[in-house]
Order: C-alpha cells, then sequence, then structure tokens
C-alpha cells in the first residue's frame, strides 16, 4: 500500500469521528499479524525477490562484499540480467552505456547500486539522448547523430547485433530535423537503461553480482576468498583465592 493511500484513509478516518461500541463490548486490542521479512537472509531465505531500495539495500552489500562470495555466480547475473548488451567489461563489446571495467575504483556500493536501481538519478550527457519539439507540437527522441546548420538527425533506435549479442546506435533508423522547424532540443532527463533491474534477484545473487563488477571480474579478488573464521573469545581468567589470615 501506497504511503499516500495510507495517509488518505487515516485522514477520513479522523474526520469521521469514533467508532461506537455495544455498551457491554469491550474493545479488543488487535494483534498485529507476522510480517515476513522483507529481506533474505542466509542461503535466500526467508524471502526473495522484491522491489529494492538503494538505501537498505547498500549496507547489506557491503557487509556481503567482505568476502565469501560466489564468483560463478555473480558472472552468471550480471550476464543474465543485460549488462553486457550495452555496456564494456574487461574486453567485452557493447558501447551503449559507460565502460564499466573500473566502475569499483571509481565508485562505492552506494553509486552503483543508485546507477542500477534509479538510473534516472544521474544520467551523463555523453550517453542520454535528445528531446525534440518542433513548431507543430512534435515530440522526436533519440540519440544525436549529427547536428548542422540546416537539420539535425537522430538515432531513433539502437539495434541488436546478434552475433555479438550487443546493442549499438551505429546503423540504427535515423530521422531527420530541420532547425528551422525546432522549439526546443534537450537532454531526455530520463535514461535509456531500464530501471530496478535486480529486484529479480535475491540478496546473495546481488552481492555475487556486485563483487563480479567491483573486482573487475578478477576471481583472485578477496571478495571471493572464503570468510575468516570469527574469532573465539578467550574465557576469563579464574578469580585467584583469598588468601587465609
Amino acid at each position: 500500500m501506497k504511503i499516500t493511500t495510507v495517509i488518505t484513509t487515516a485522514l477520513t478516518l479522523a474526520a469521521a469521528g469514533p467508532v461506537l461500541l455495544a455498551a457491554d463490548a469491550a474493545p479488543k486490542a488487535a494483534t498485529p499479524a507476522a510480517q515476513p521479512s522483507p529481506f533474505t537472509g542466509p542461503n535466500g531465505t526467508p524471502g526473495g525477490p522484491r522491489q529494492y531500495e538503494v538505501e537498505e539495500l547498500t549496507p547489506i552489500v557491503n557487509r556481503a562484499l567482505r568476502g565469501g562470495r560466489n564468483y560463478e555466480q555473480g558472472k552468471k547475473v550480471f550476464e543474465t540480467i543485460g549488462c553486457t548488451m550495452c555496456h564494456l567489461f574487461g574486453g567485452g563489446a557493447g558501447g551503449i552505456g559507460p565502460d564499466l571495467s573500473g566502475v569499483g575504483g571509481r565508485f562505492g556500493a552506494f553509486e552503483i547500486l543508485q546507477s542500477i536501481l534509479e538510473p534516472s538519478a544521474n544520467v551523463s550527457d555523453l550517453y542520454s539522448t535528445k528531446i525534440i519539439i518542433t513548431k507543430d507540437d512534435k515530440t522526436v527522441k533519440g540519440k544525436l547523430d549529427s547536428e548542422g546548420e540546416t537539420n539535425v538527425v537522430l538515432i531513433q533506435a539502437p539495434l541488436f547485433d546478434p552475433e555479438t549479442k550487443t546493442m549499438s546506435w551505429a546503423g540504427g533508423p535515423k530521422i531527420s530535423v530541420k532547425t528551422s522547424d525546432i522549439v526546443s532540443m534537450e537532454e531526455d532527463p530520463i535514461s535509456p537503461m531500464p530501471p530496478g533491474m535486480i529486484n529479480g534477484n535475491k540478496e546473495d545473487e546481488i552481492a555475487d553480482m556486485m563483487a563480479y563488477l567491483m573486482s573487475g571480474g578478477n576471481p583472485s579478488n578477496r571478495m571471493f576468498q572464503p570468510l575468516a573464521p570469527a574469532a573465539t573469545p578467550a574465557p576469563a581468567a579464574a578469580a585467584a583465592p583469598a588468601a587465609k589470615k
């Protein structure tokens, strides 16, 4: 239920006044229903895939990245959710989005998770698209291909290359707009990348994917090493018996 719905319902009930009970009926305290944990626990239970929030997921991922991550699962998730279709990584193909090869050395978990869950929060002009409004009130969107004195050409959609299994603006359908017909041309504030691409994954899968991404695809990274066992505290020394007088 949305927060606005909860607030609206509460205000409506308050305006209606108190509910009258029968004279001989005593109000009973409602027993709140047990709520399932919104997060997954050890081995992915309880809970499961859900809509994540950056602020909630960041500390969980930071703790998980201390070690014990699964390299193969991280690589699989990275590829399955489609990262390699649009991004360069470790010498791969792509290029619609920024190169992710060194992202772990430039950004922390919060920034990376935000770019995945909320890609429109910070759109680089290098990878954004344009929105053109014309005199006849038409809207044209696309990647800027060329801008001249008489015409502006936009690529309206990228193409999927089945051989490399990547997306590319090269060869995409184009549209030419006369500069004399343009009222405005601005950056599109909405990222071409869909939001929440990891919402279908459990936390341990997300942590493995983040370790794979932040390590630059290096299976020898410390994040993939076994966690050191917790140190057992030494037993307290027994108190010496008091000397007899």
